[in-house]
């Protein structure tokens, strides 16, 4: 009714995976959407599939004037992180954004580029997930986060190394397809052999 595509990853080997020939374009903007109410593993492996190729994660809901009154308004770009739950979950947000107290925005200082930010941040999961306070469920606040050091090369050589990253994330994510419509395709040649039609033979 959108008059947009769909299209969704499956389970394959207990991890998620894009198959039947899902194509995600470079800079294409995702709405991921869940079909069942989960913990929120699921949905950052999607997250992650998405980034991998490429993709962009767009919004789910924006705030009336009065919920902007009483929020702040971050301006792109800016890096998030969460602090709560799943602790450490990145991304890089280009269009004017709120979030709630478990998301800290953070703001690239001059010099600094939004995405190499956001991959540094992204090395520190495990360890903010290490020292986490632990009550009814881990969390971390921004005090921890002023702790962390993070290196500051100069901005051409973030950039380069941005670029390295994505072009490697992106290598990963076709030999991650080839090799799952190789495994199709061997299962499909055993099931003709044994005189089964499974009806999904890649092309």
């Amino acid at each position: 009714q959108l008059g947009l595509r769909f299209i969704f990853v499956e389970k394959e080997e207990g991890k998620l995976v894009l198959r039947r020939g899902f194509k995600i374009a470079s800079g294409e903007k995702i709405l991921v959407v869940e079909d069942v109410v989960t913990k929120g593993g699921r949905a950052q492996e999607t997250i992650d599939i998405v980034r991998a190729n490429g993709g962009k994660i767009t919004y789910t809901q924006t705030l009336n004037e009065d919920g902007l009154l009483v929020s702040k308004l971050f301006q792109p770009p800016v890096v998030v992180i969460t602090i709560a739950a799943n602790i450490g979950d990145t991304a890089v947000l280009d269009f004017p954004s709120c979030f709630p107290d478990s998301v800290v925005g953070l703001i690239p200082k001059q010099g600094m580029d939004a995405h190499f930010l956001e991959l540094a941040m992204r090395t520190k999961k495990q360890h903010l997930n290490d020292i986490a306070p632990q009550a009814a469920q881990k969390n971390i606040n921004i005090e921890i986060l002023k702790t962390l050091e993070i290196p500051l090369p100069p901005l051409a050589t973030q950039q380069t190394l941005v670029a390295e990253i994505k072009a490697e994330q992106a290598l990963v994510a076709a030999n991650r397809e080839l090799i799952t419509r190789f495994e199709q395709k061997i299962q499909a040649t055993l099931a003709r052999i044994w005189g089964e039609d499974t009806g999904d033979t890649p092309k």
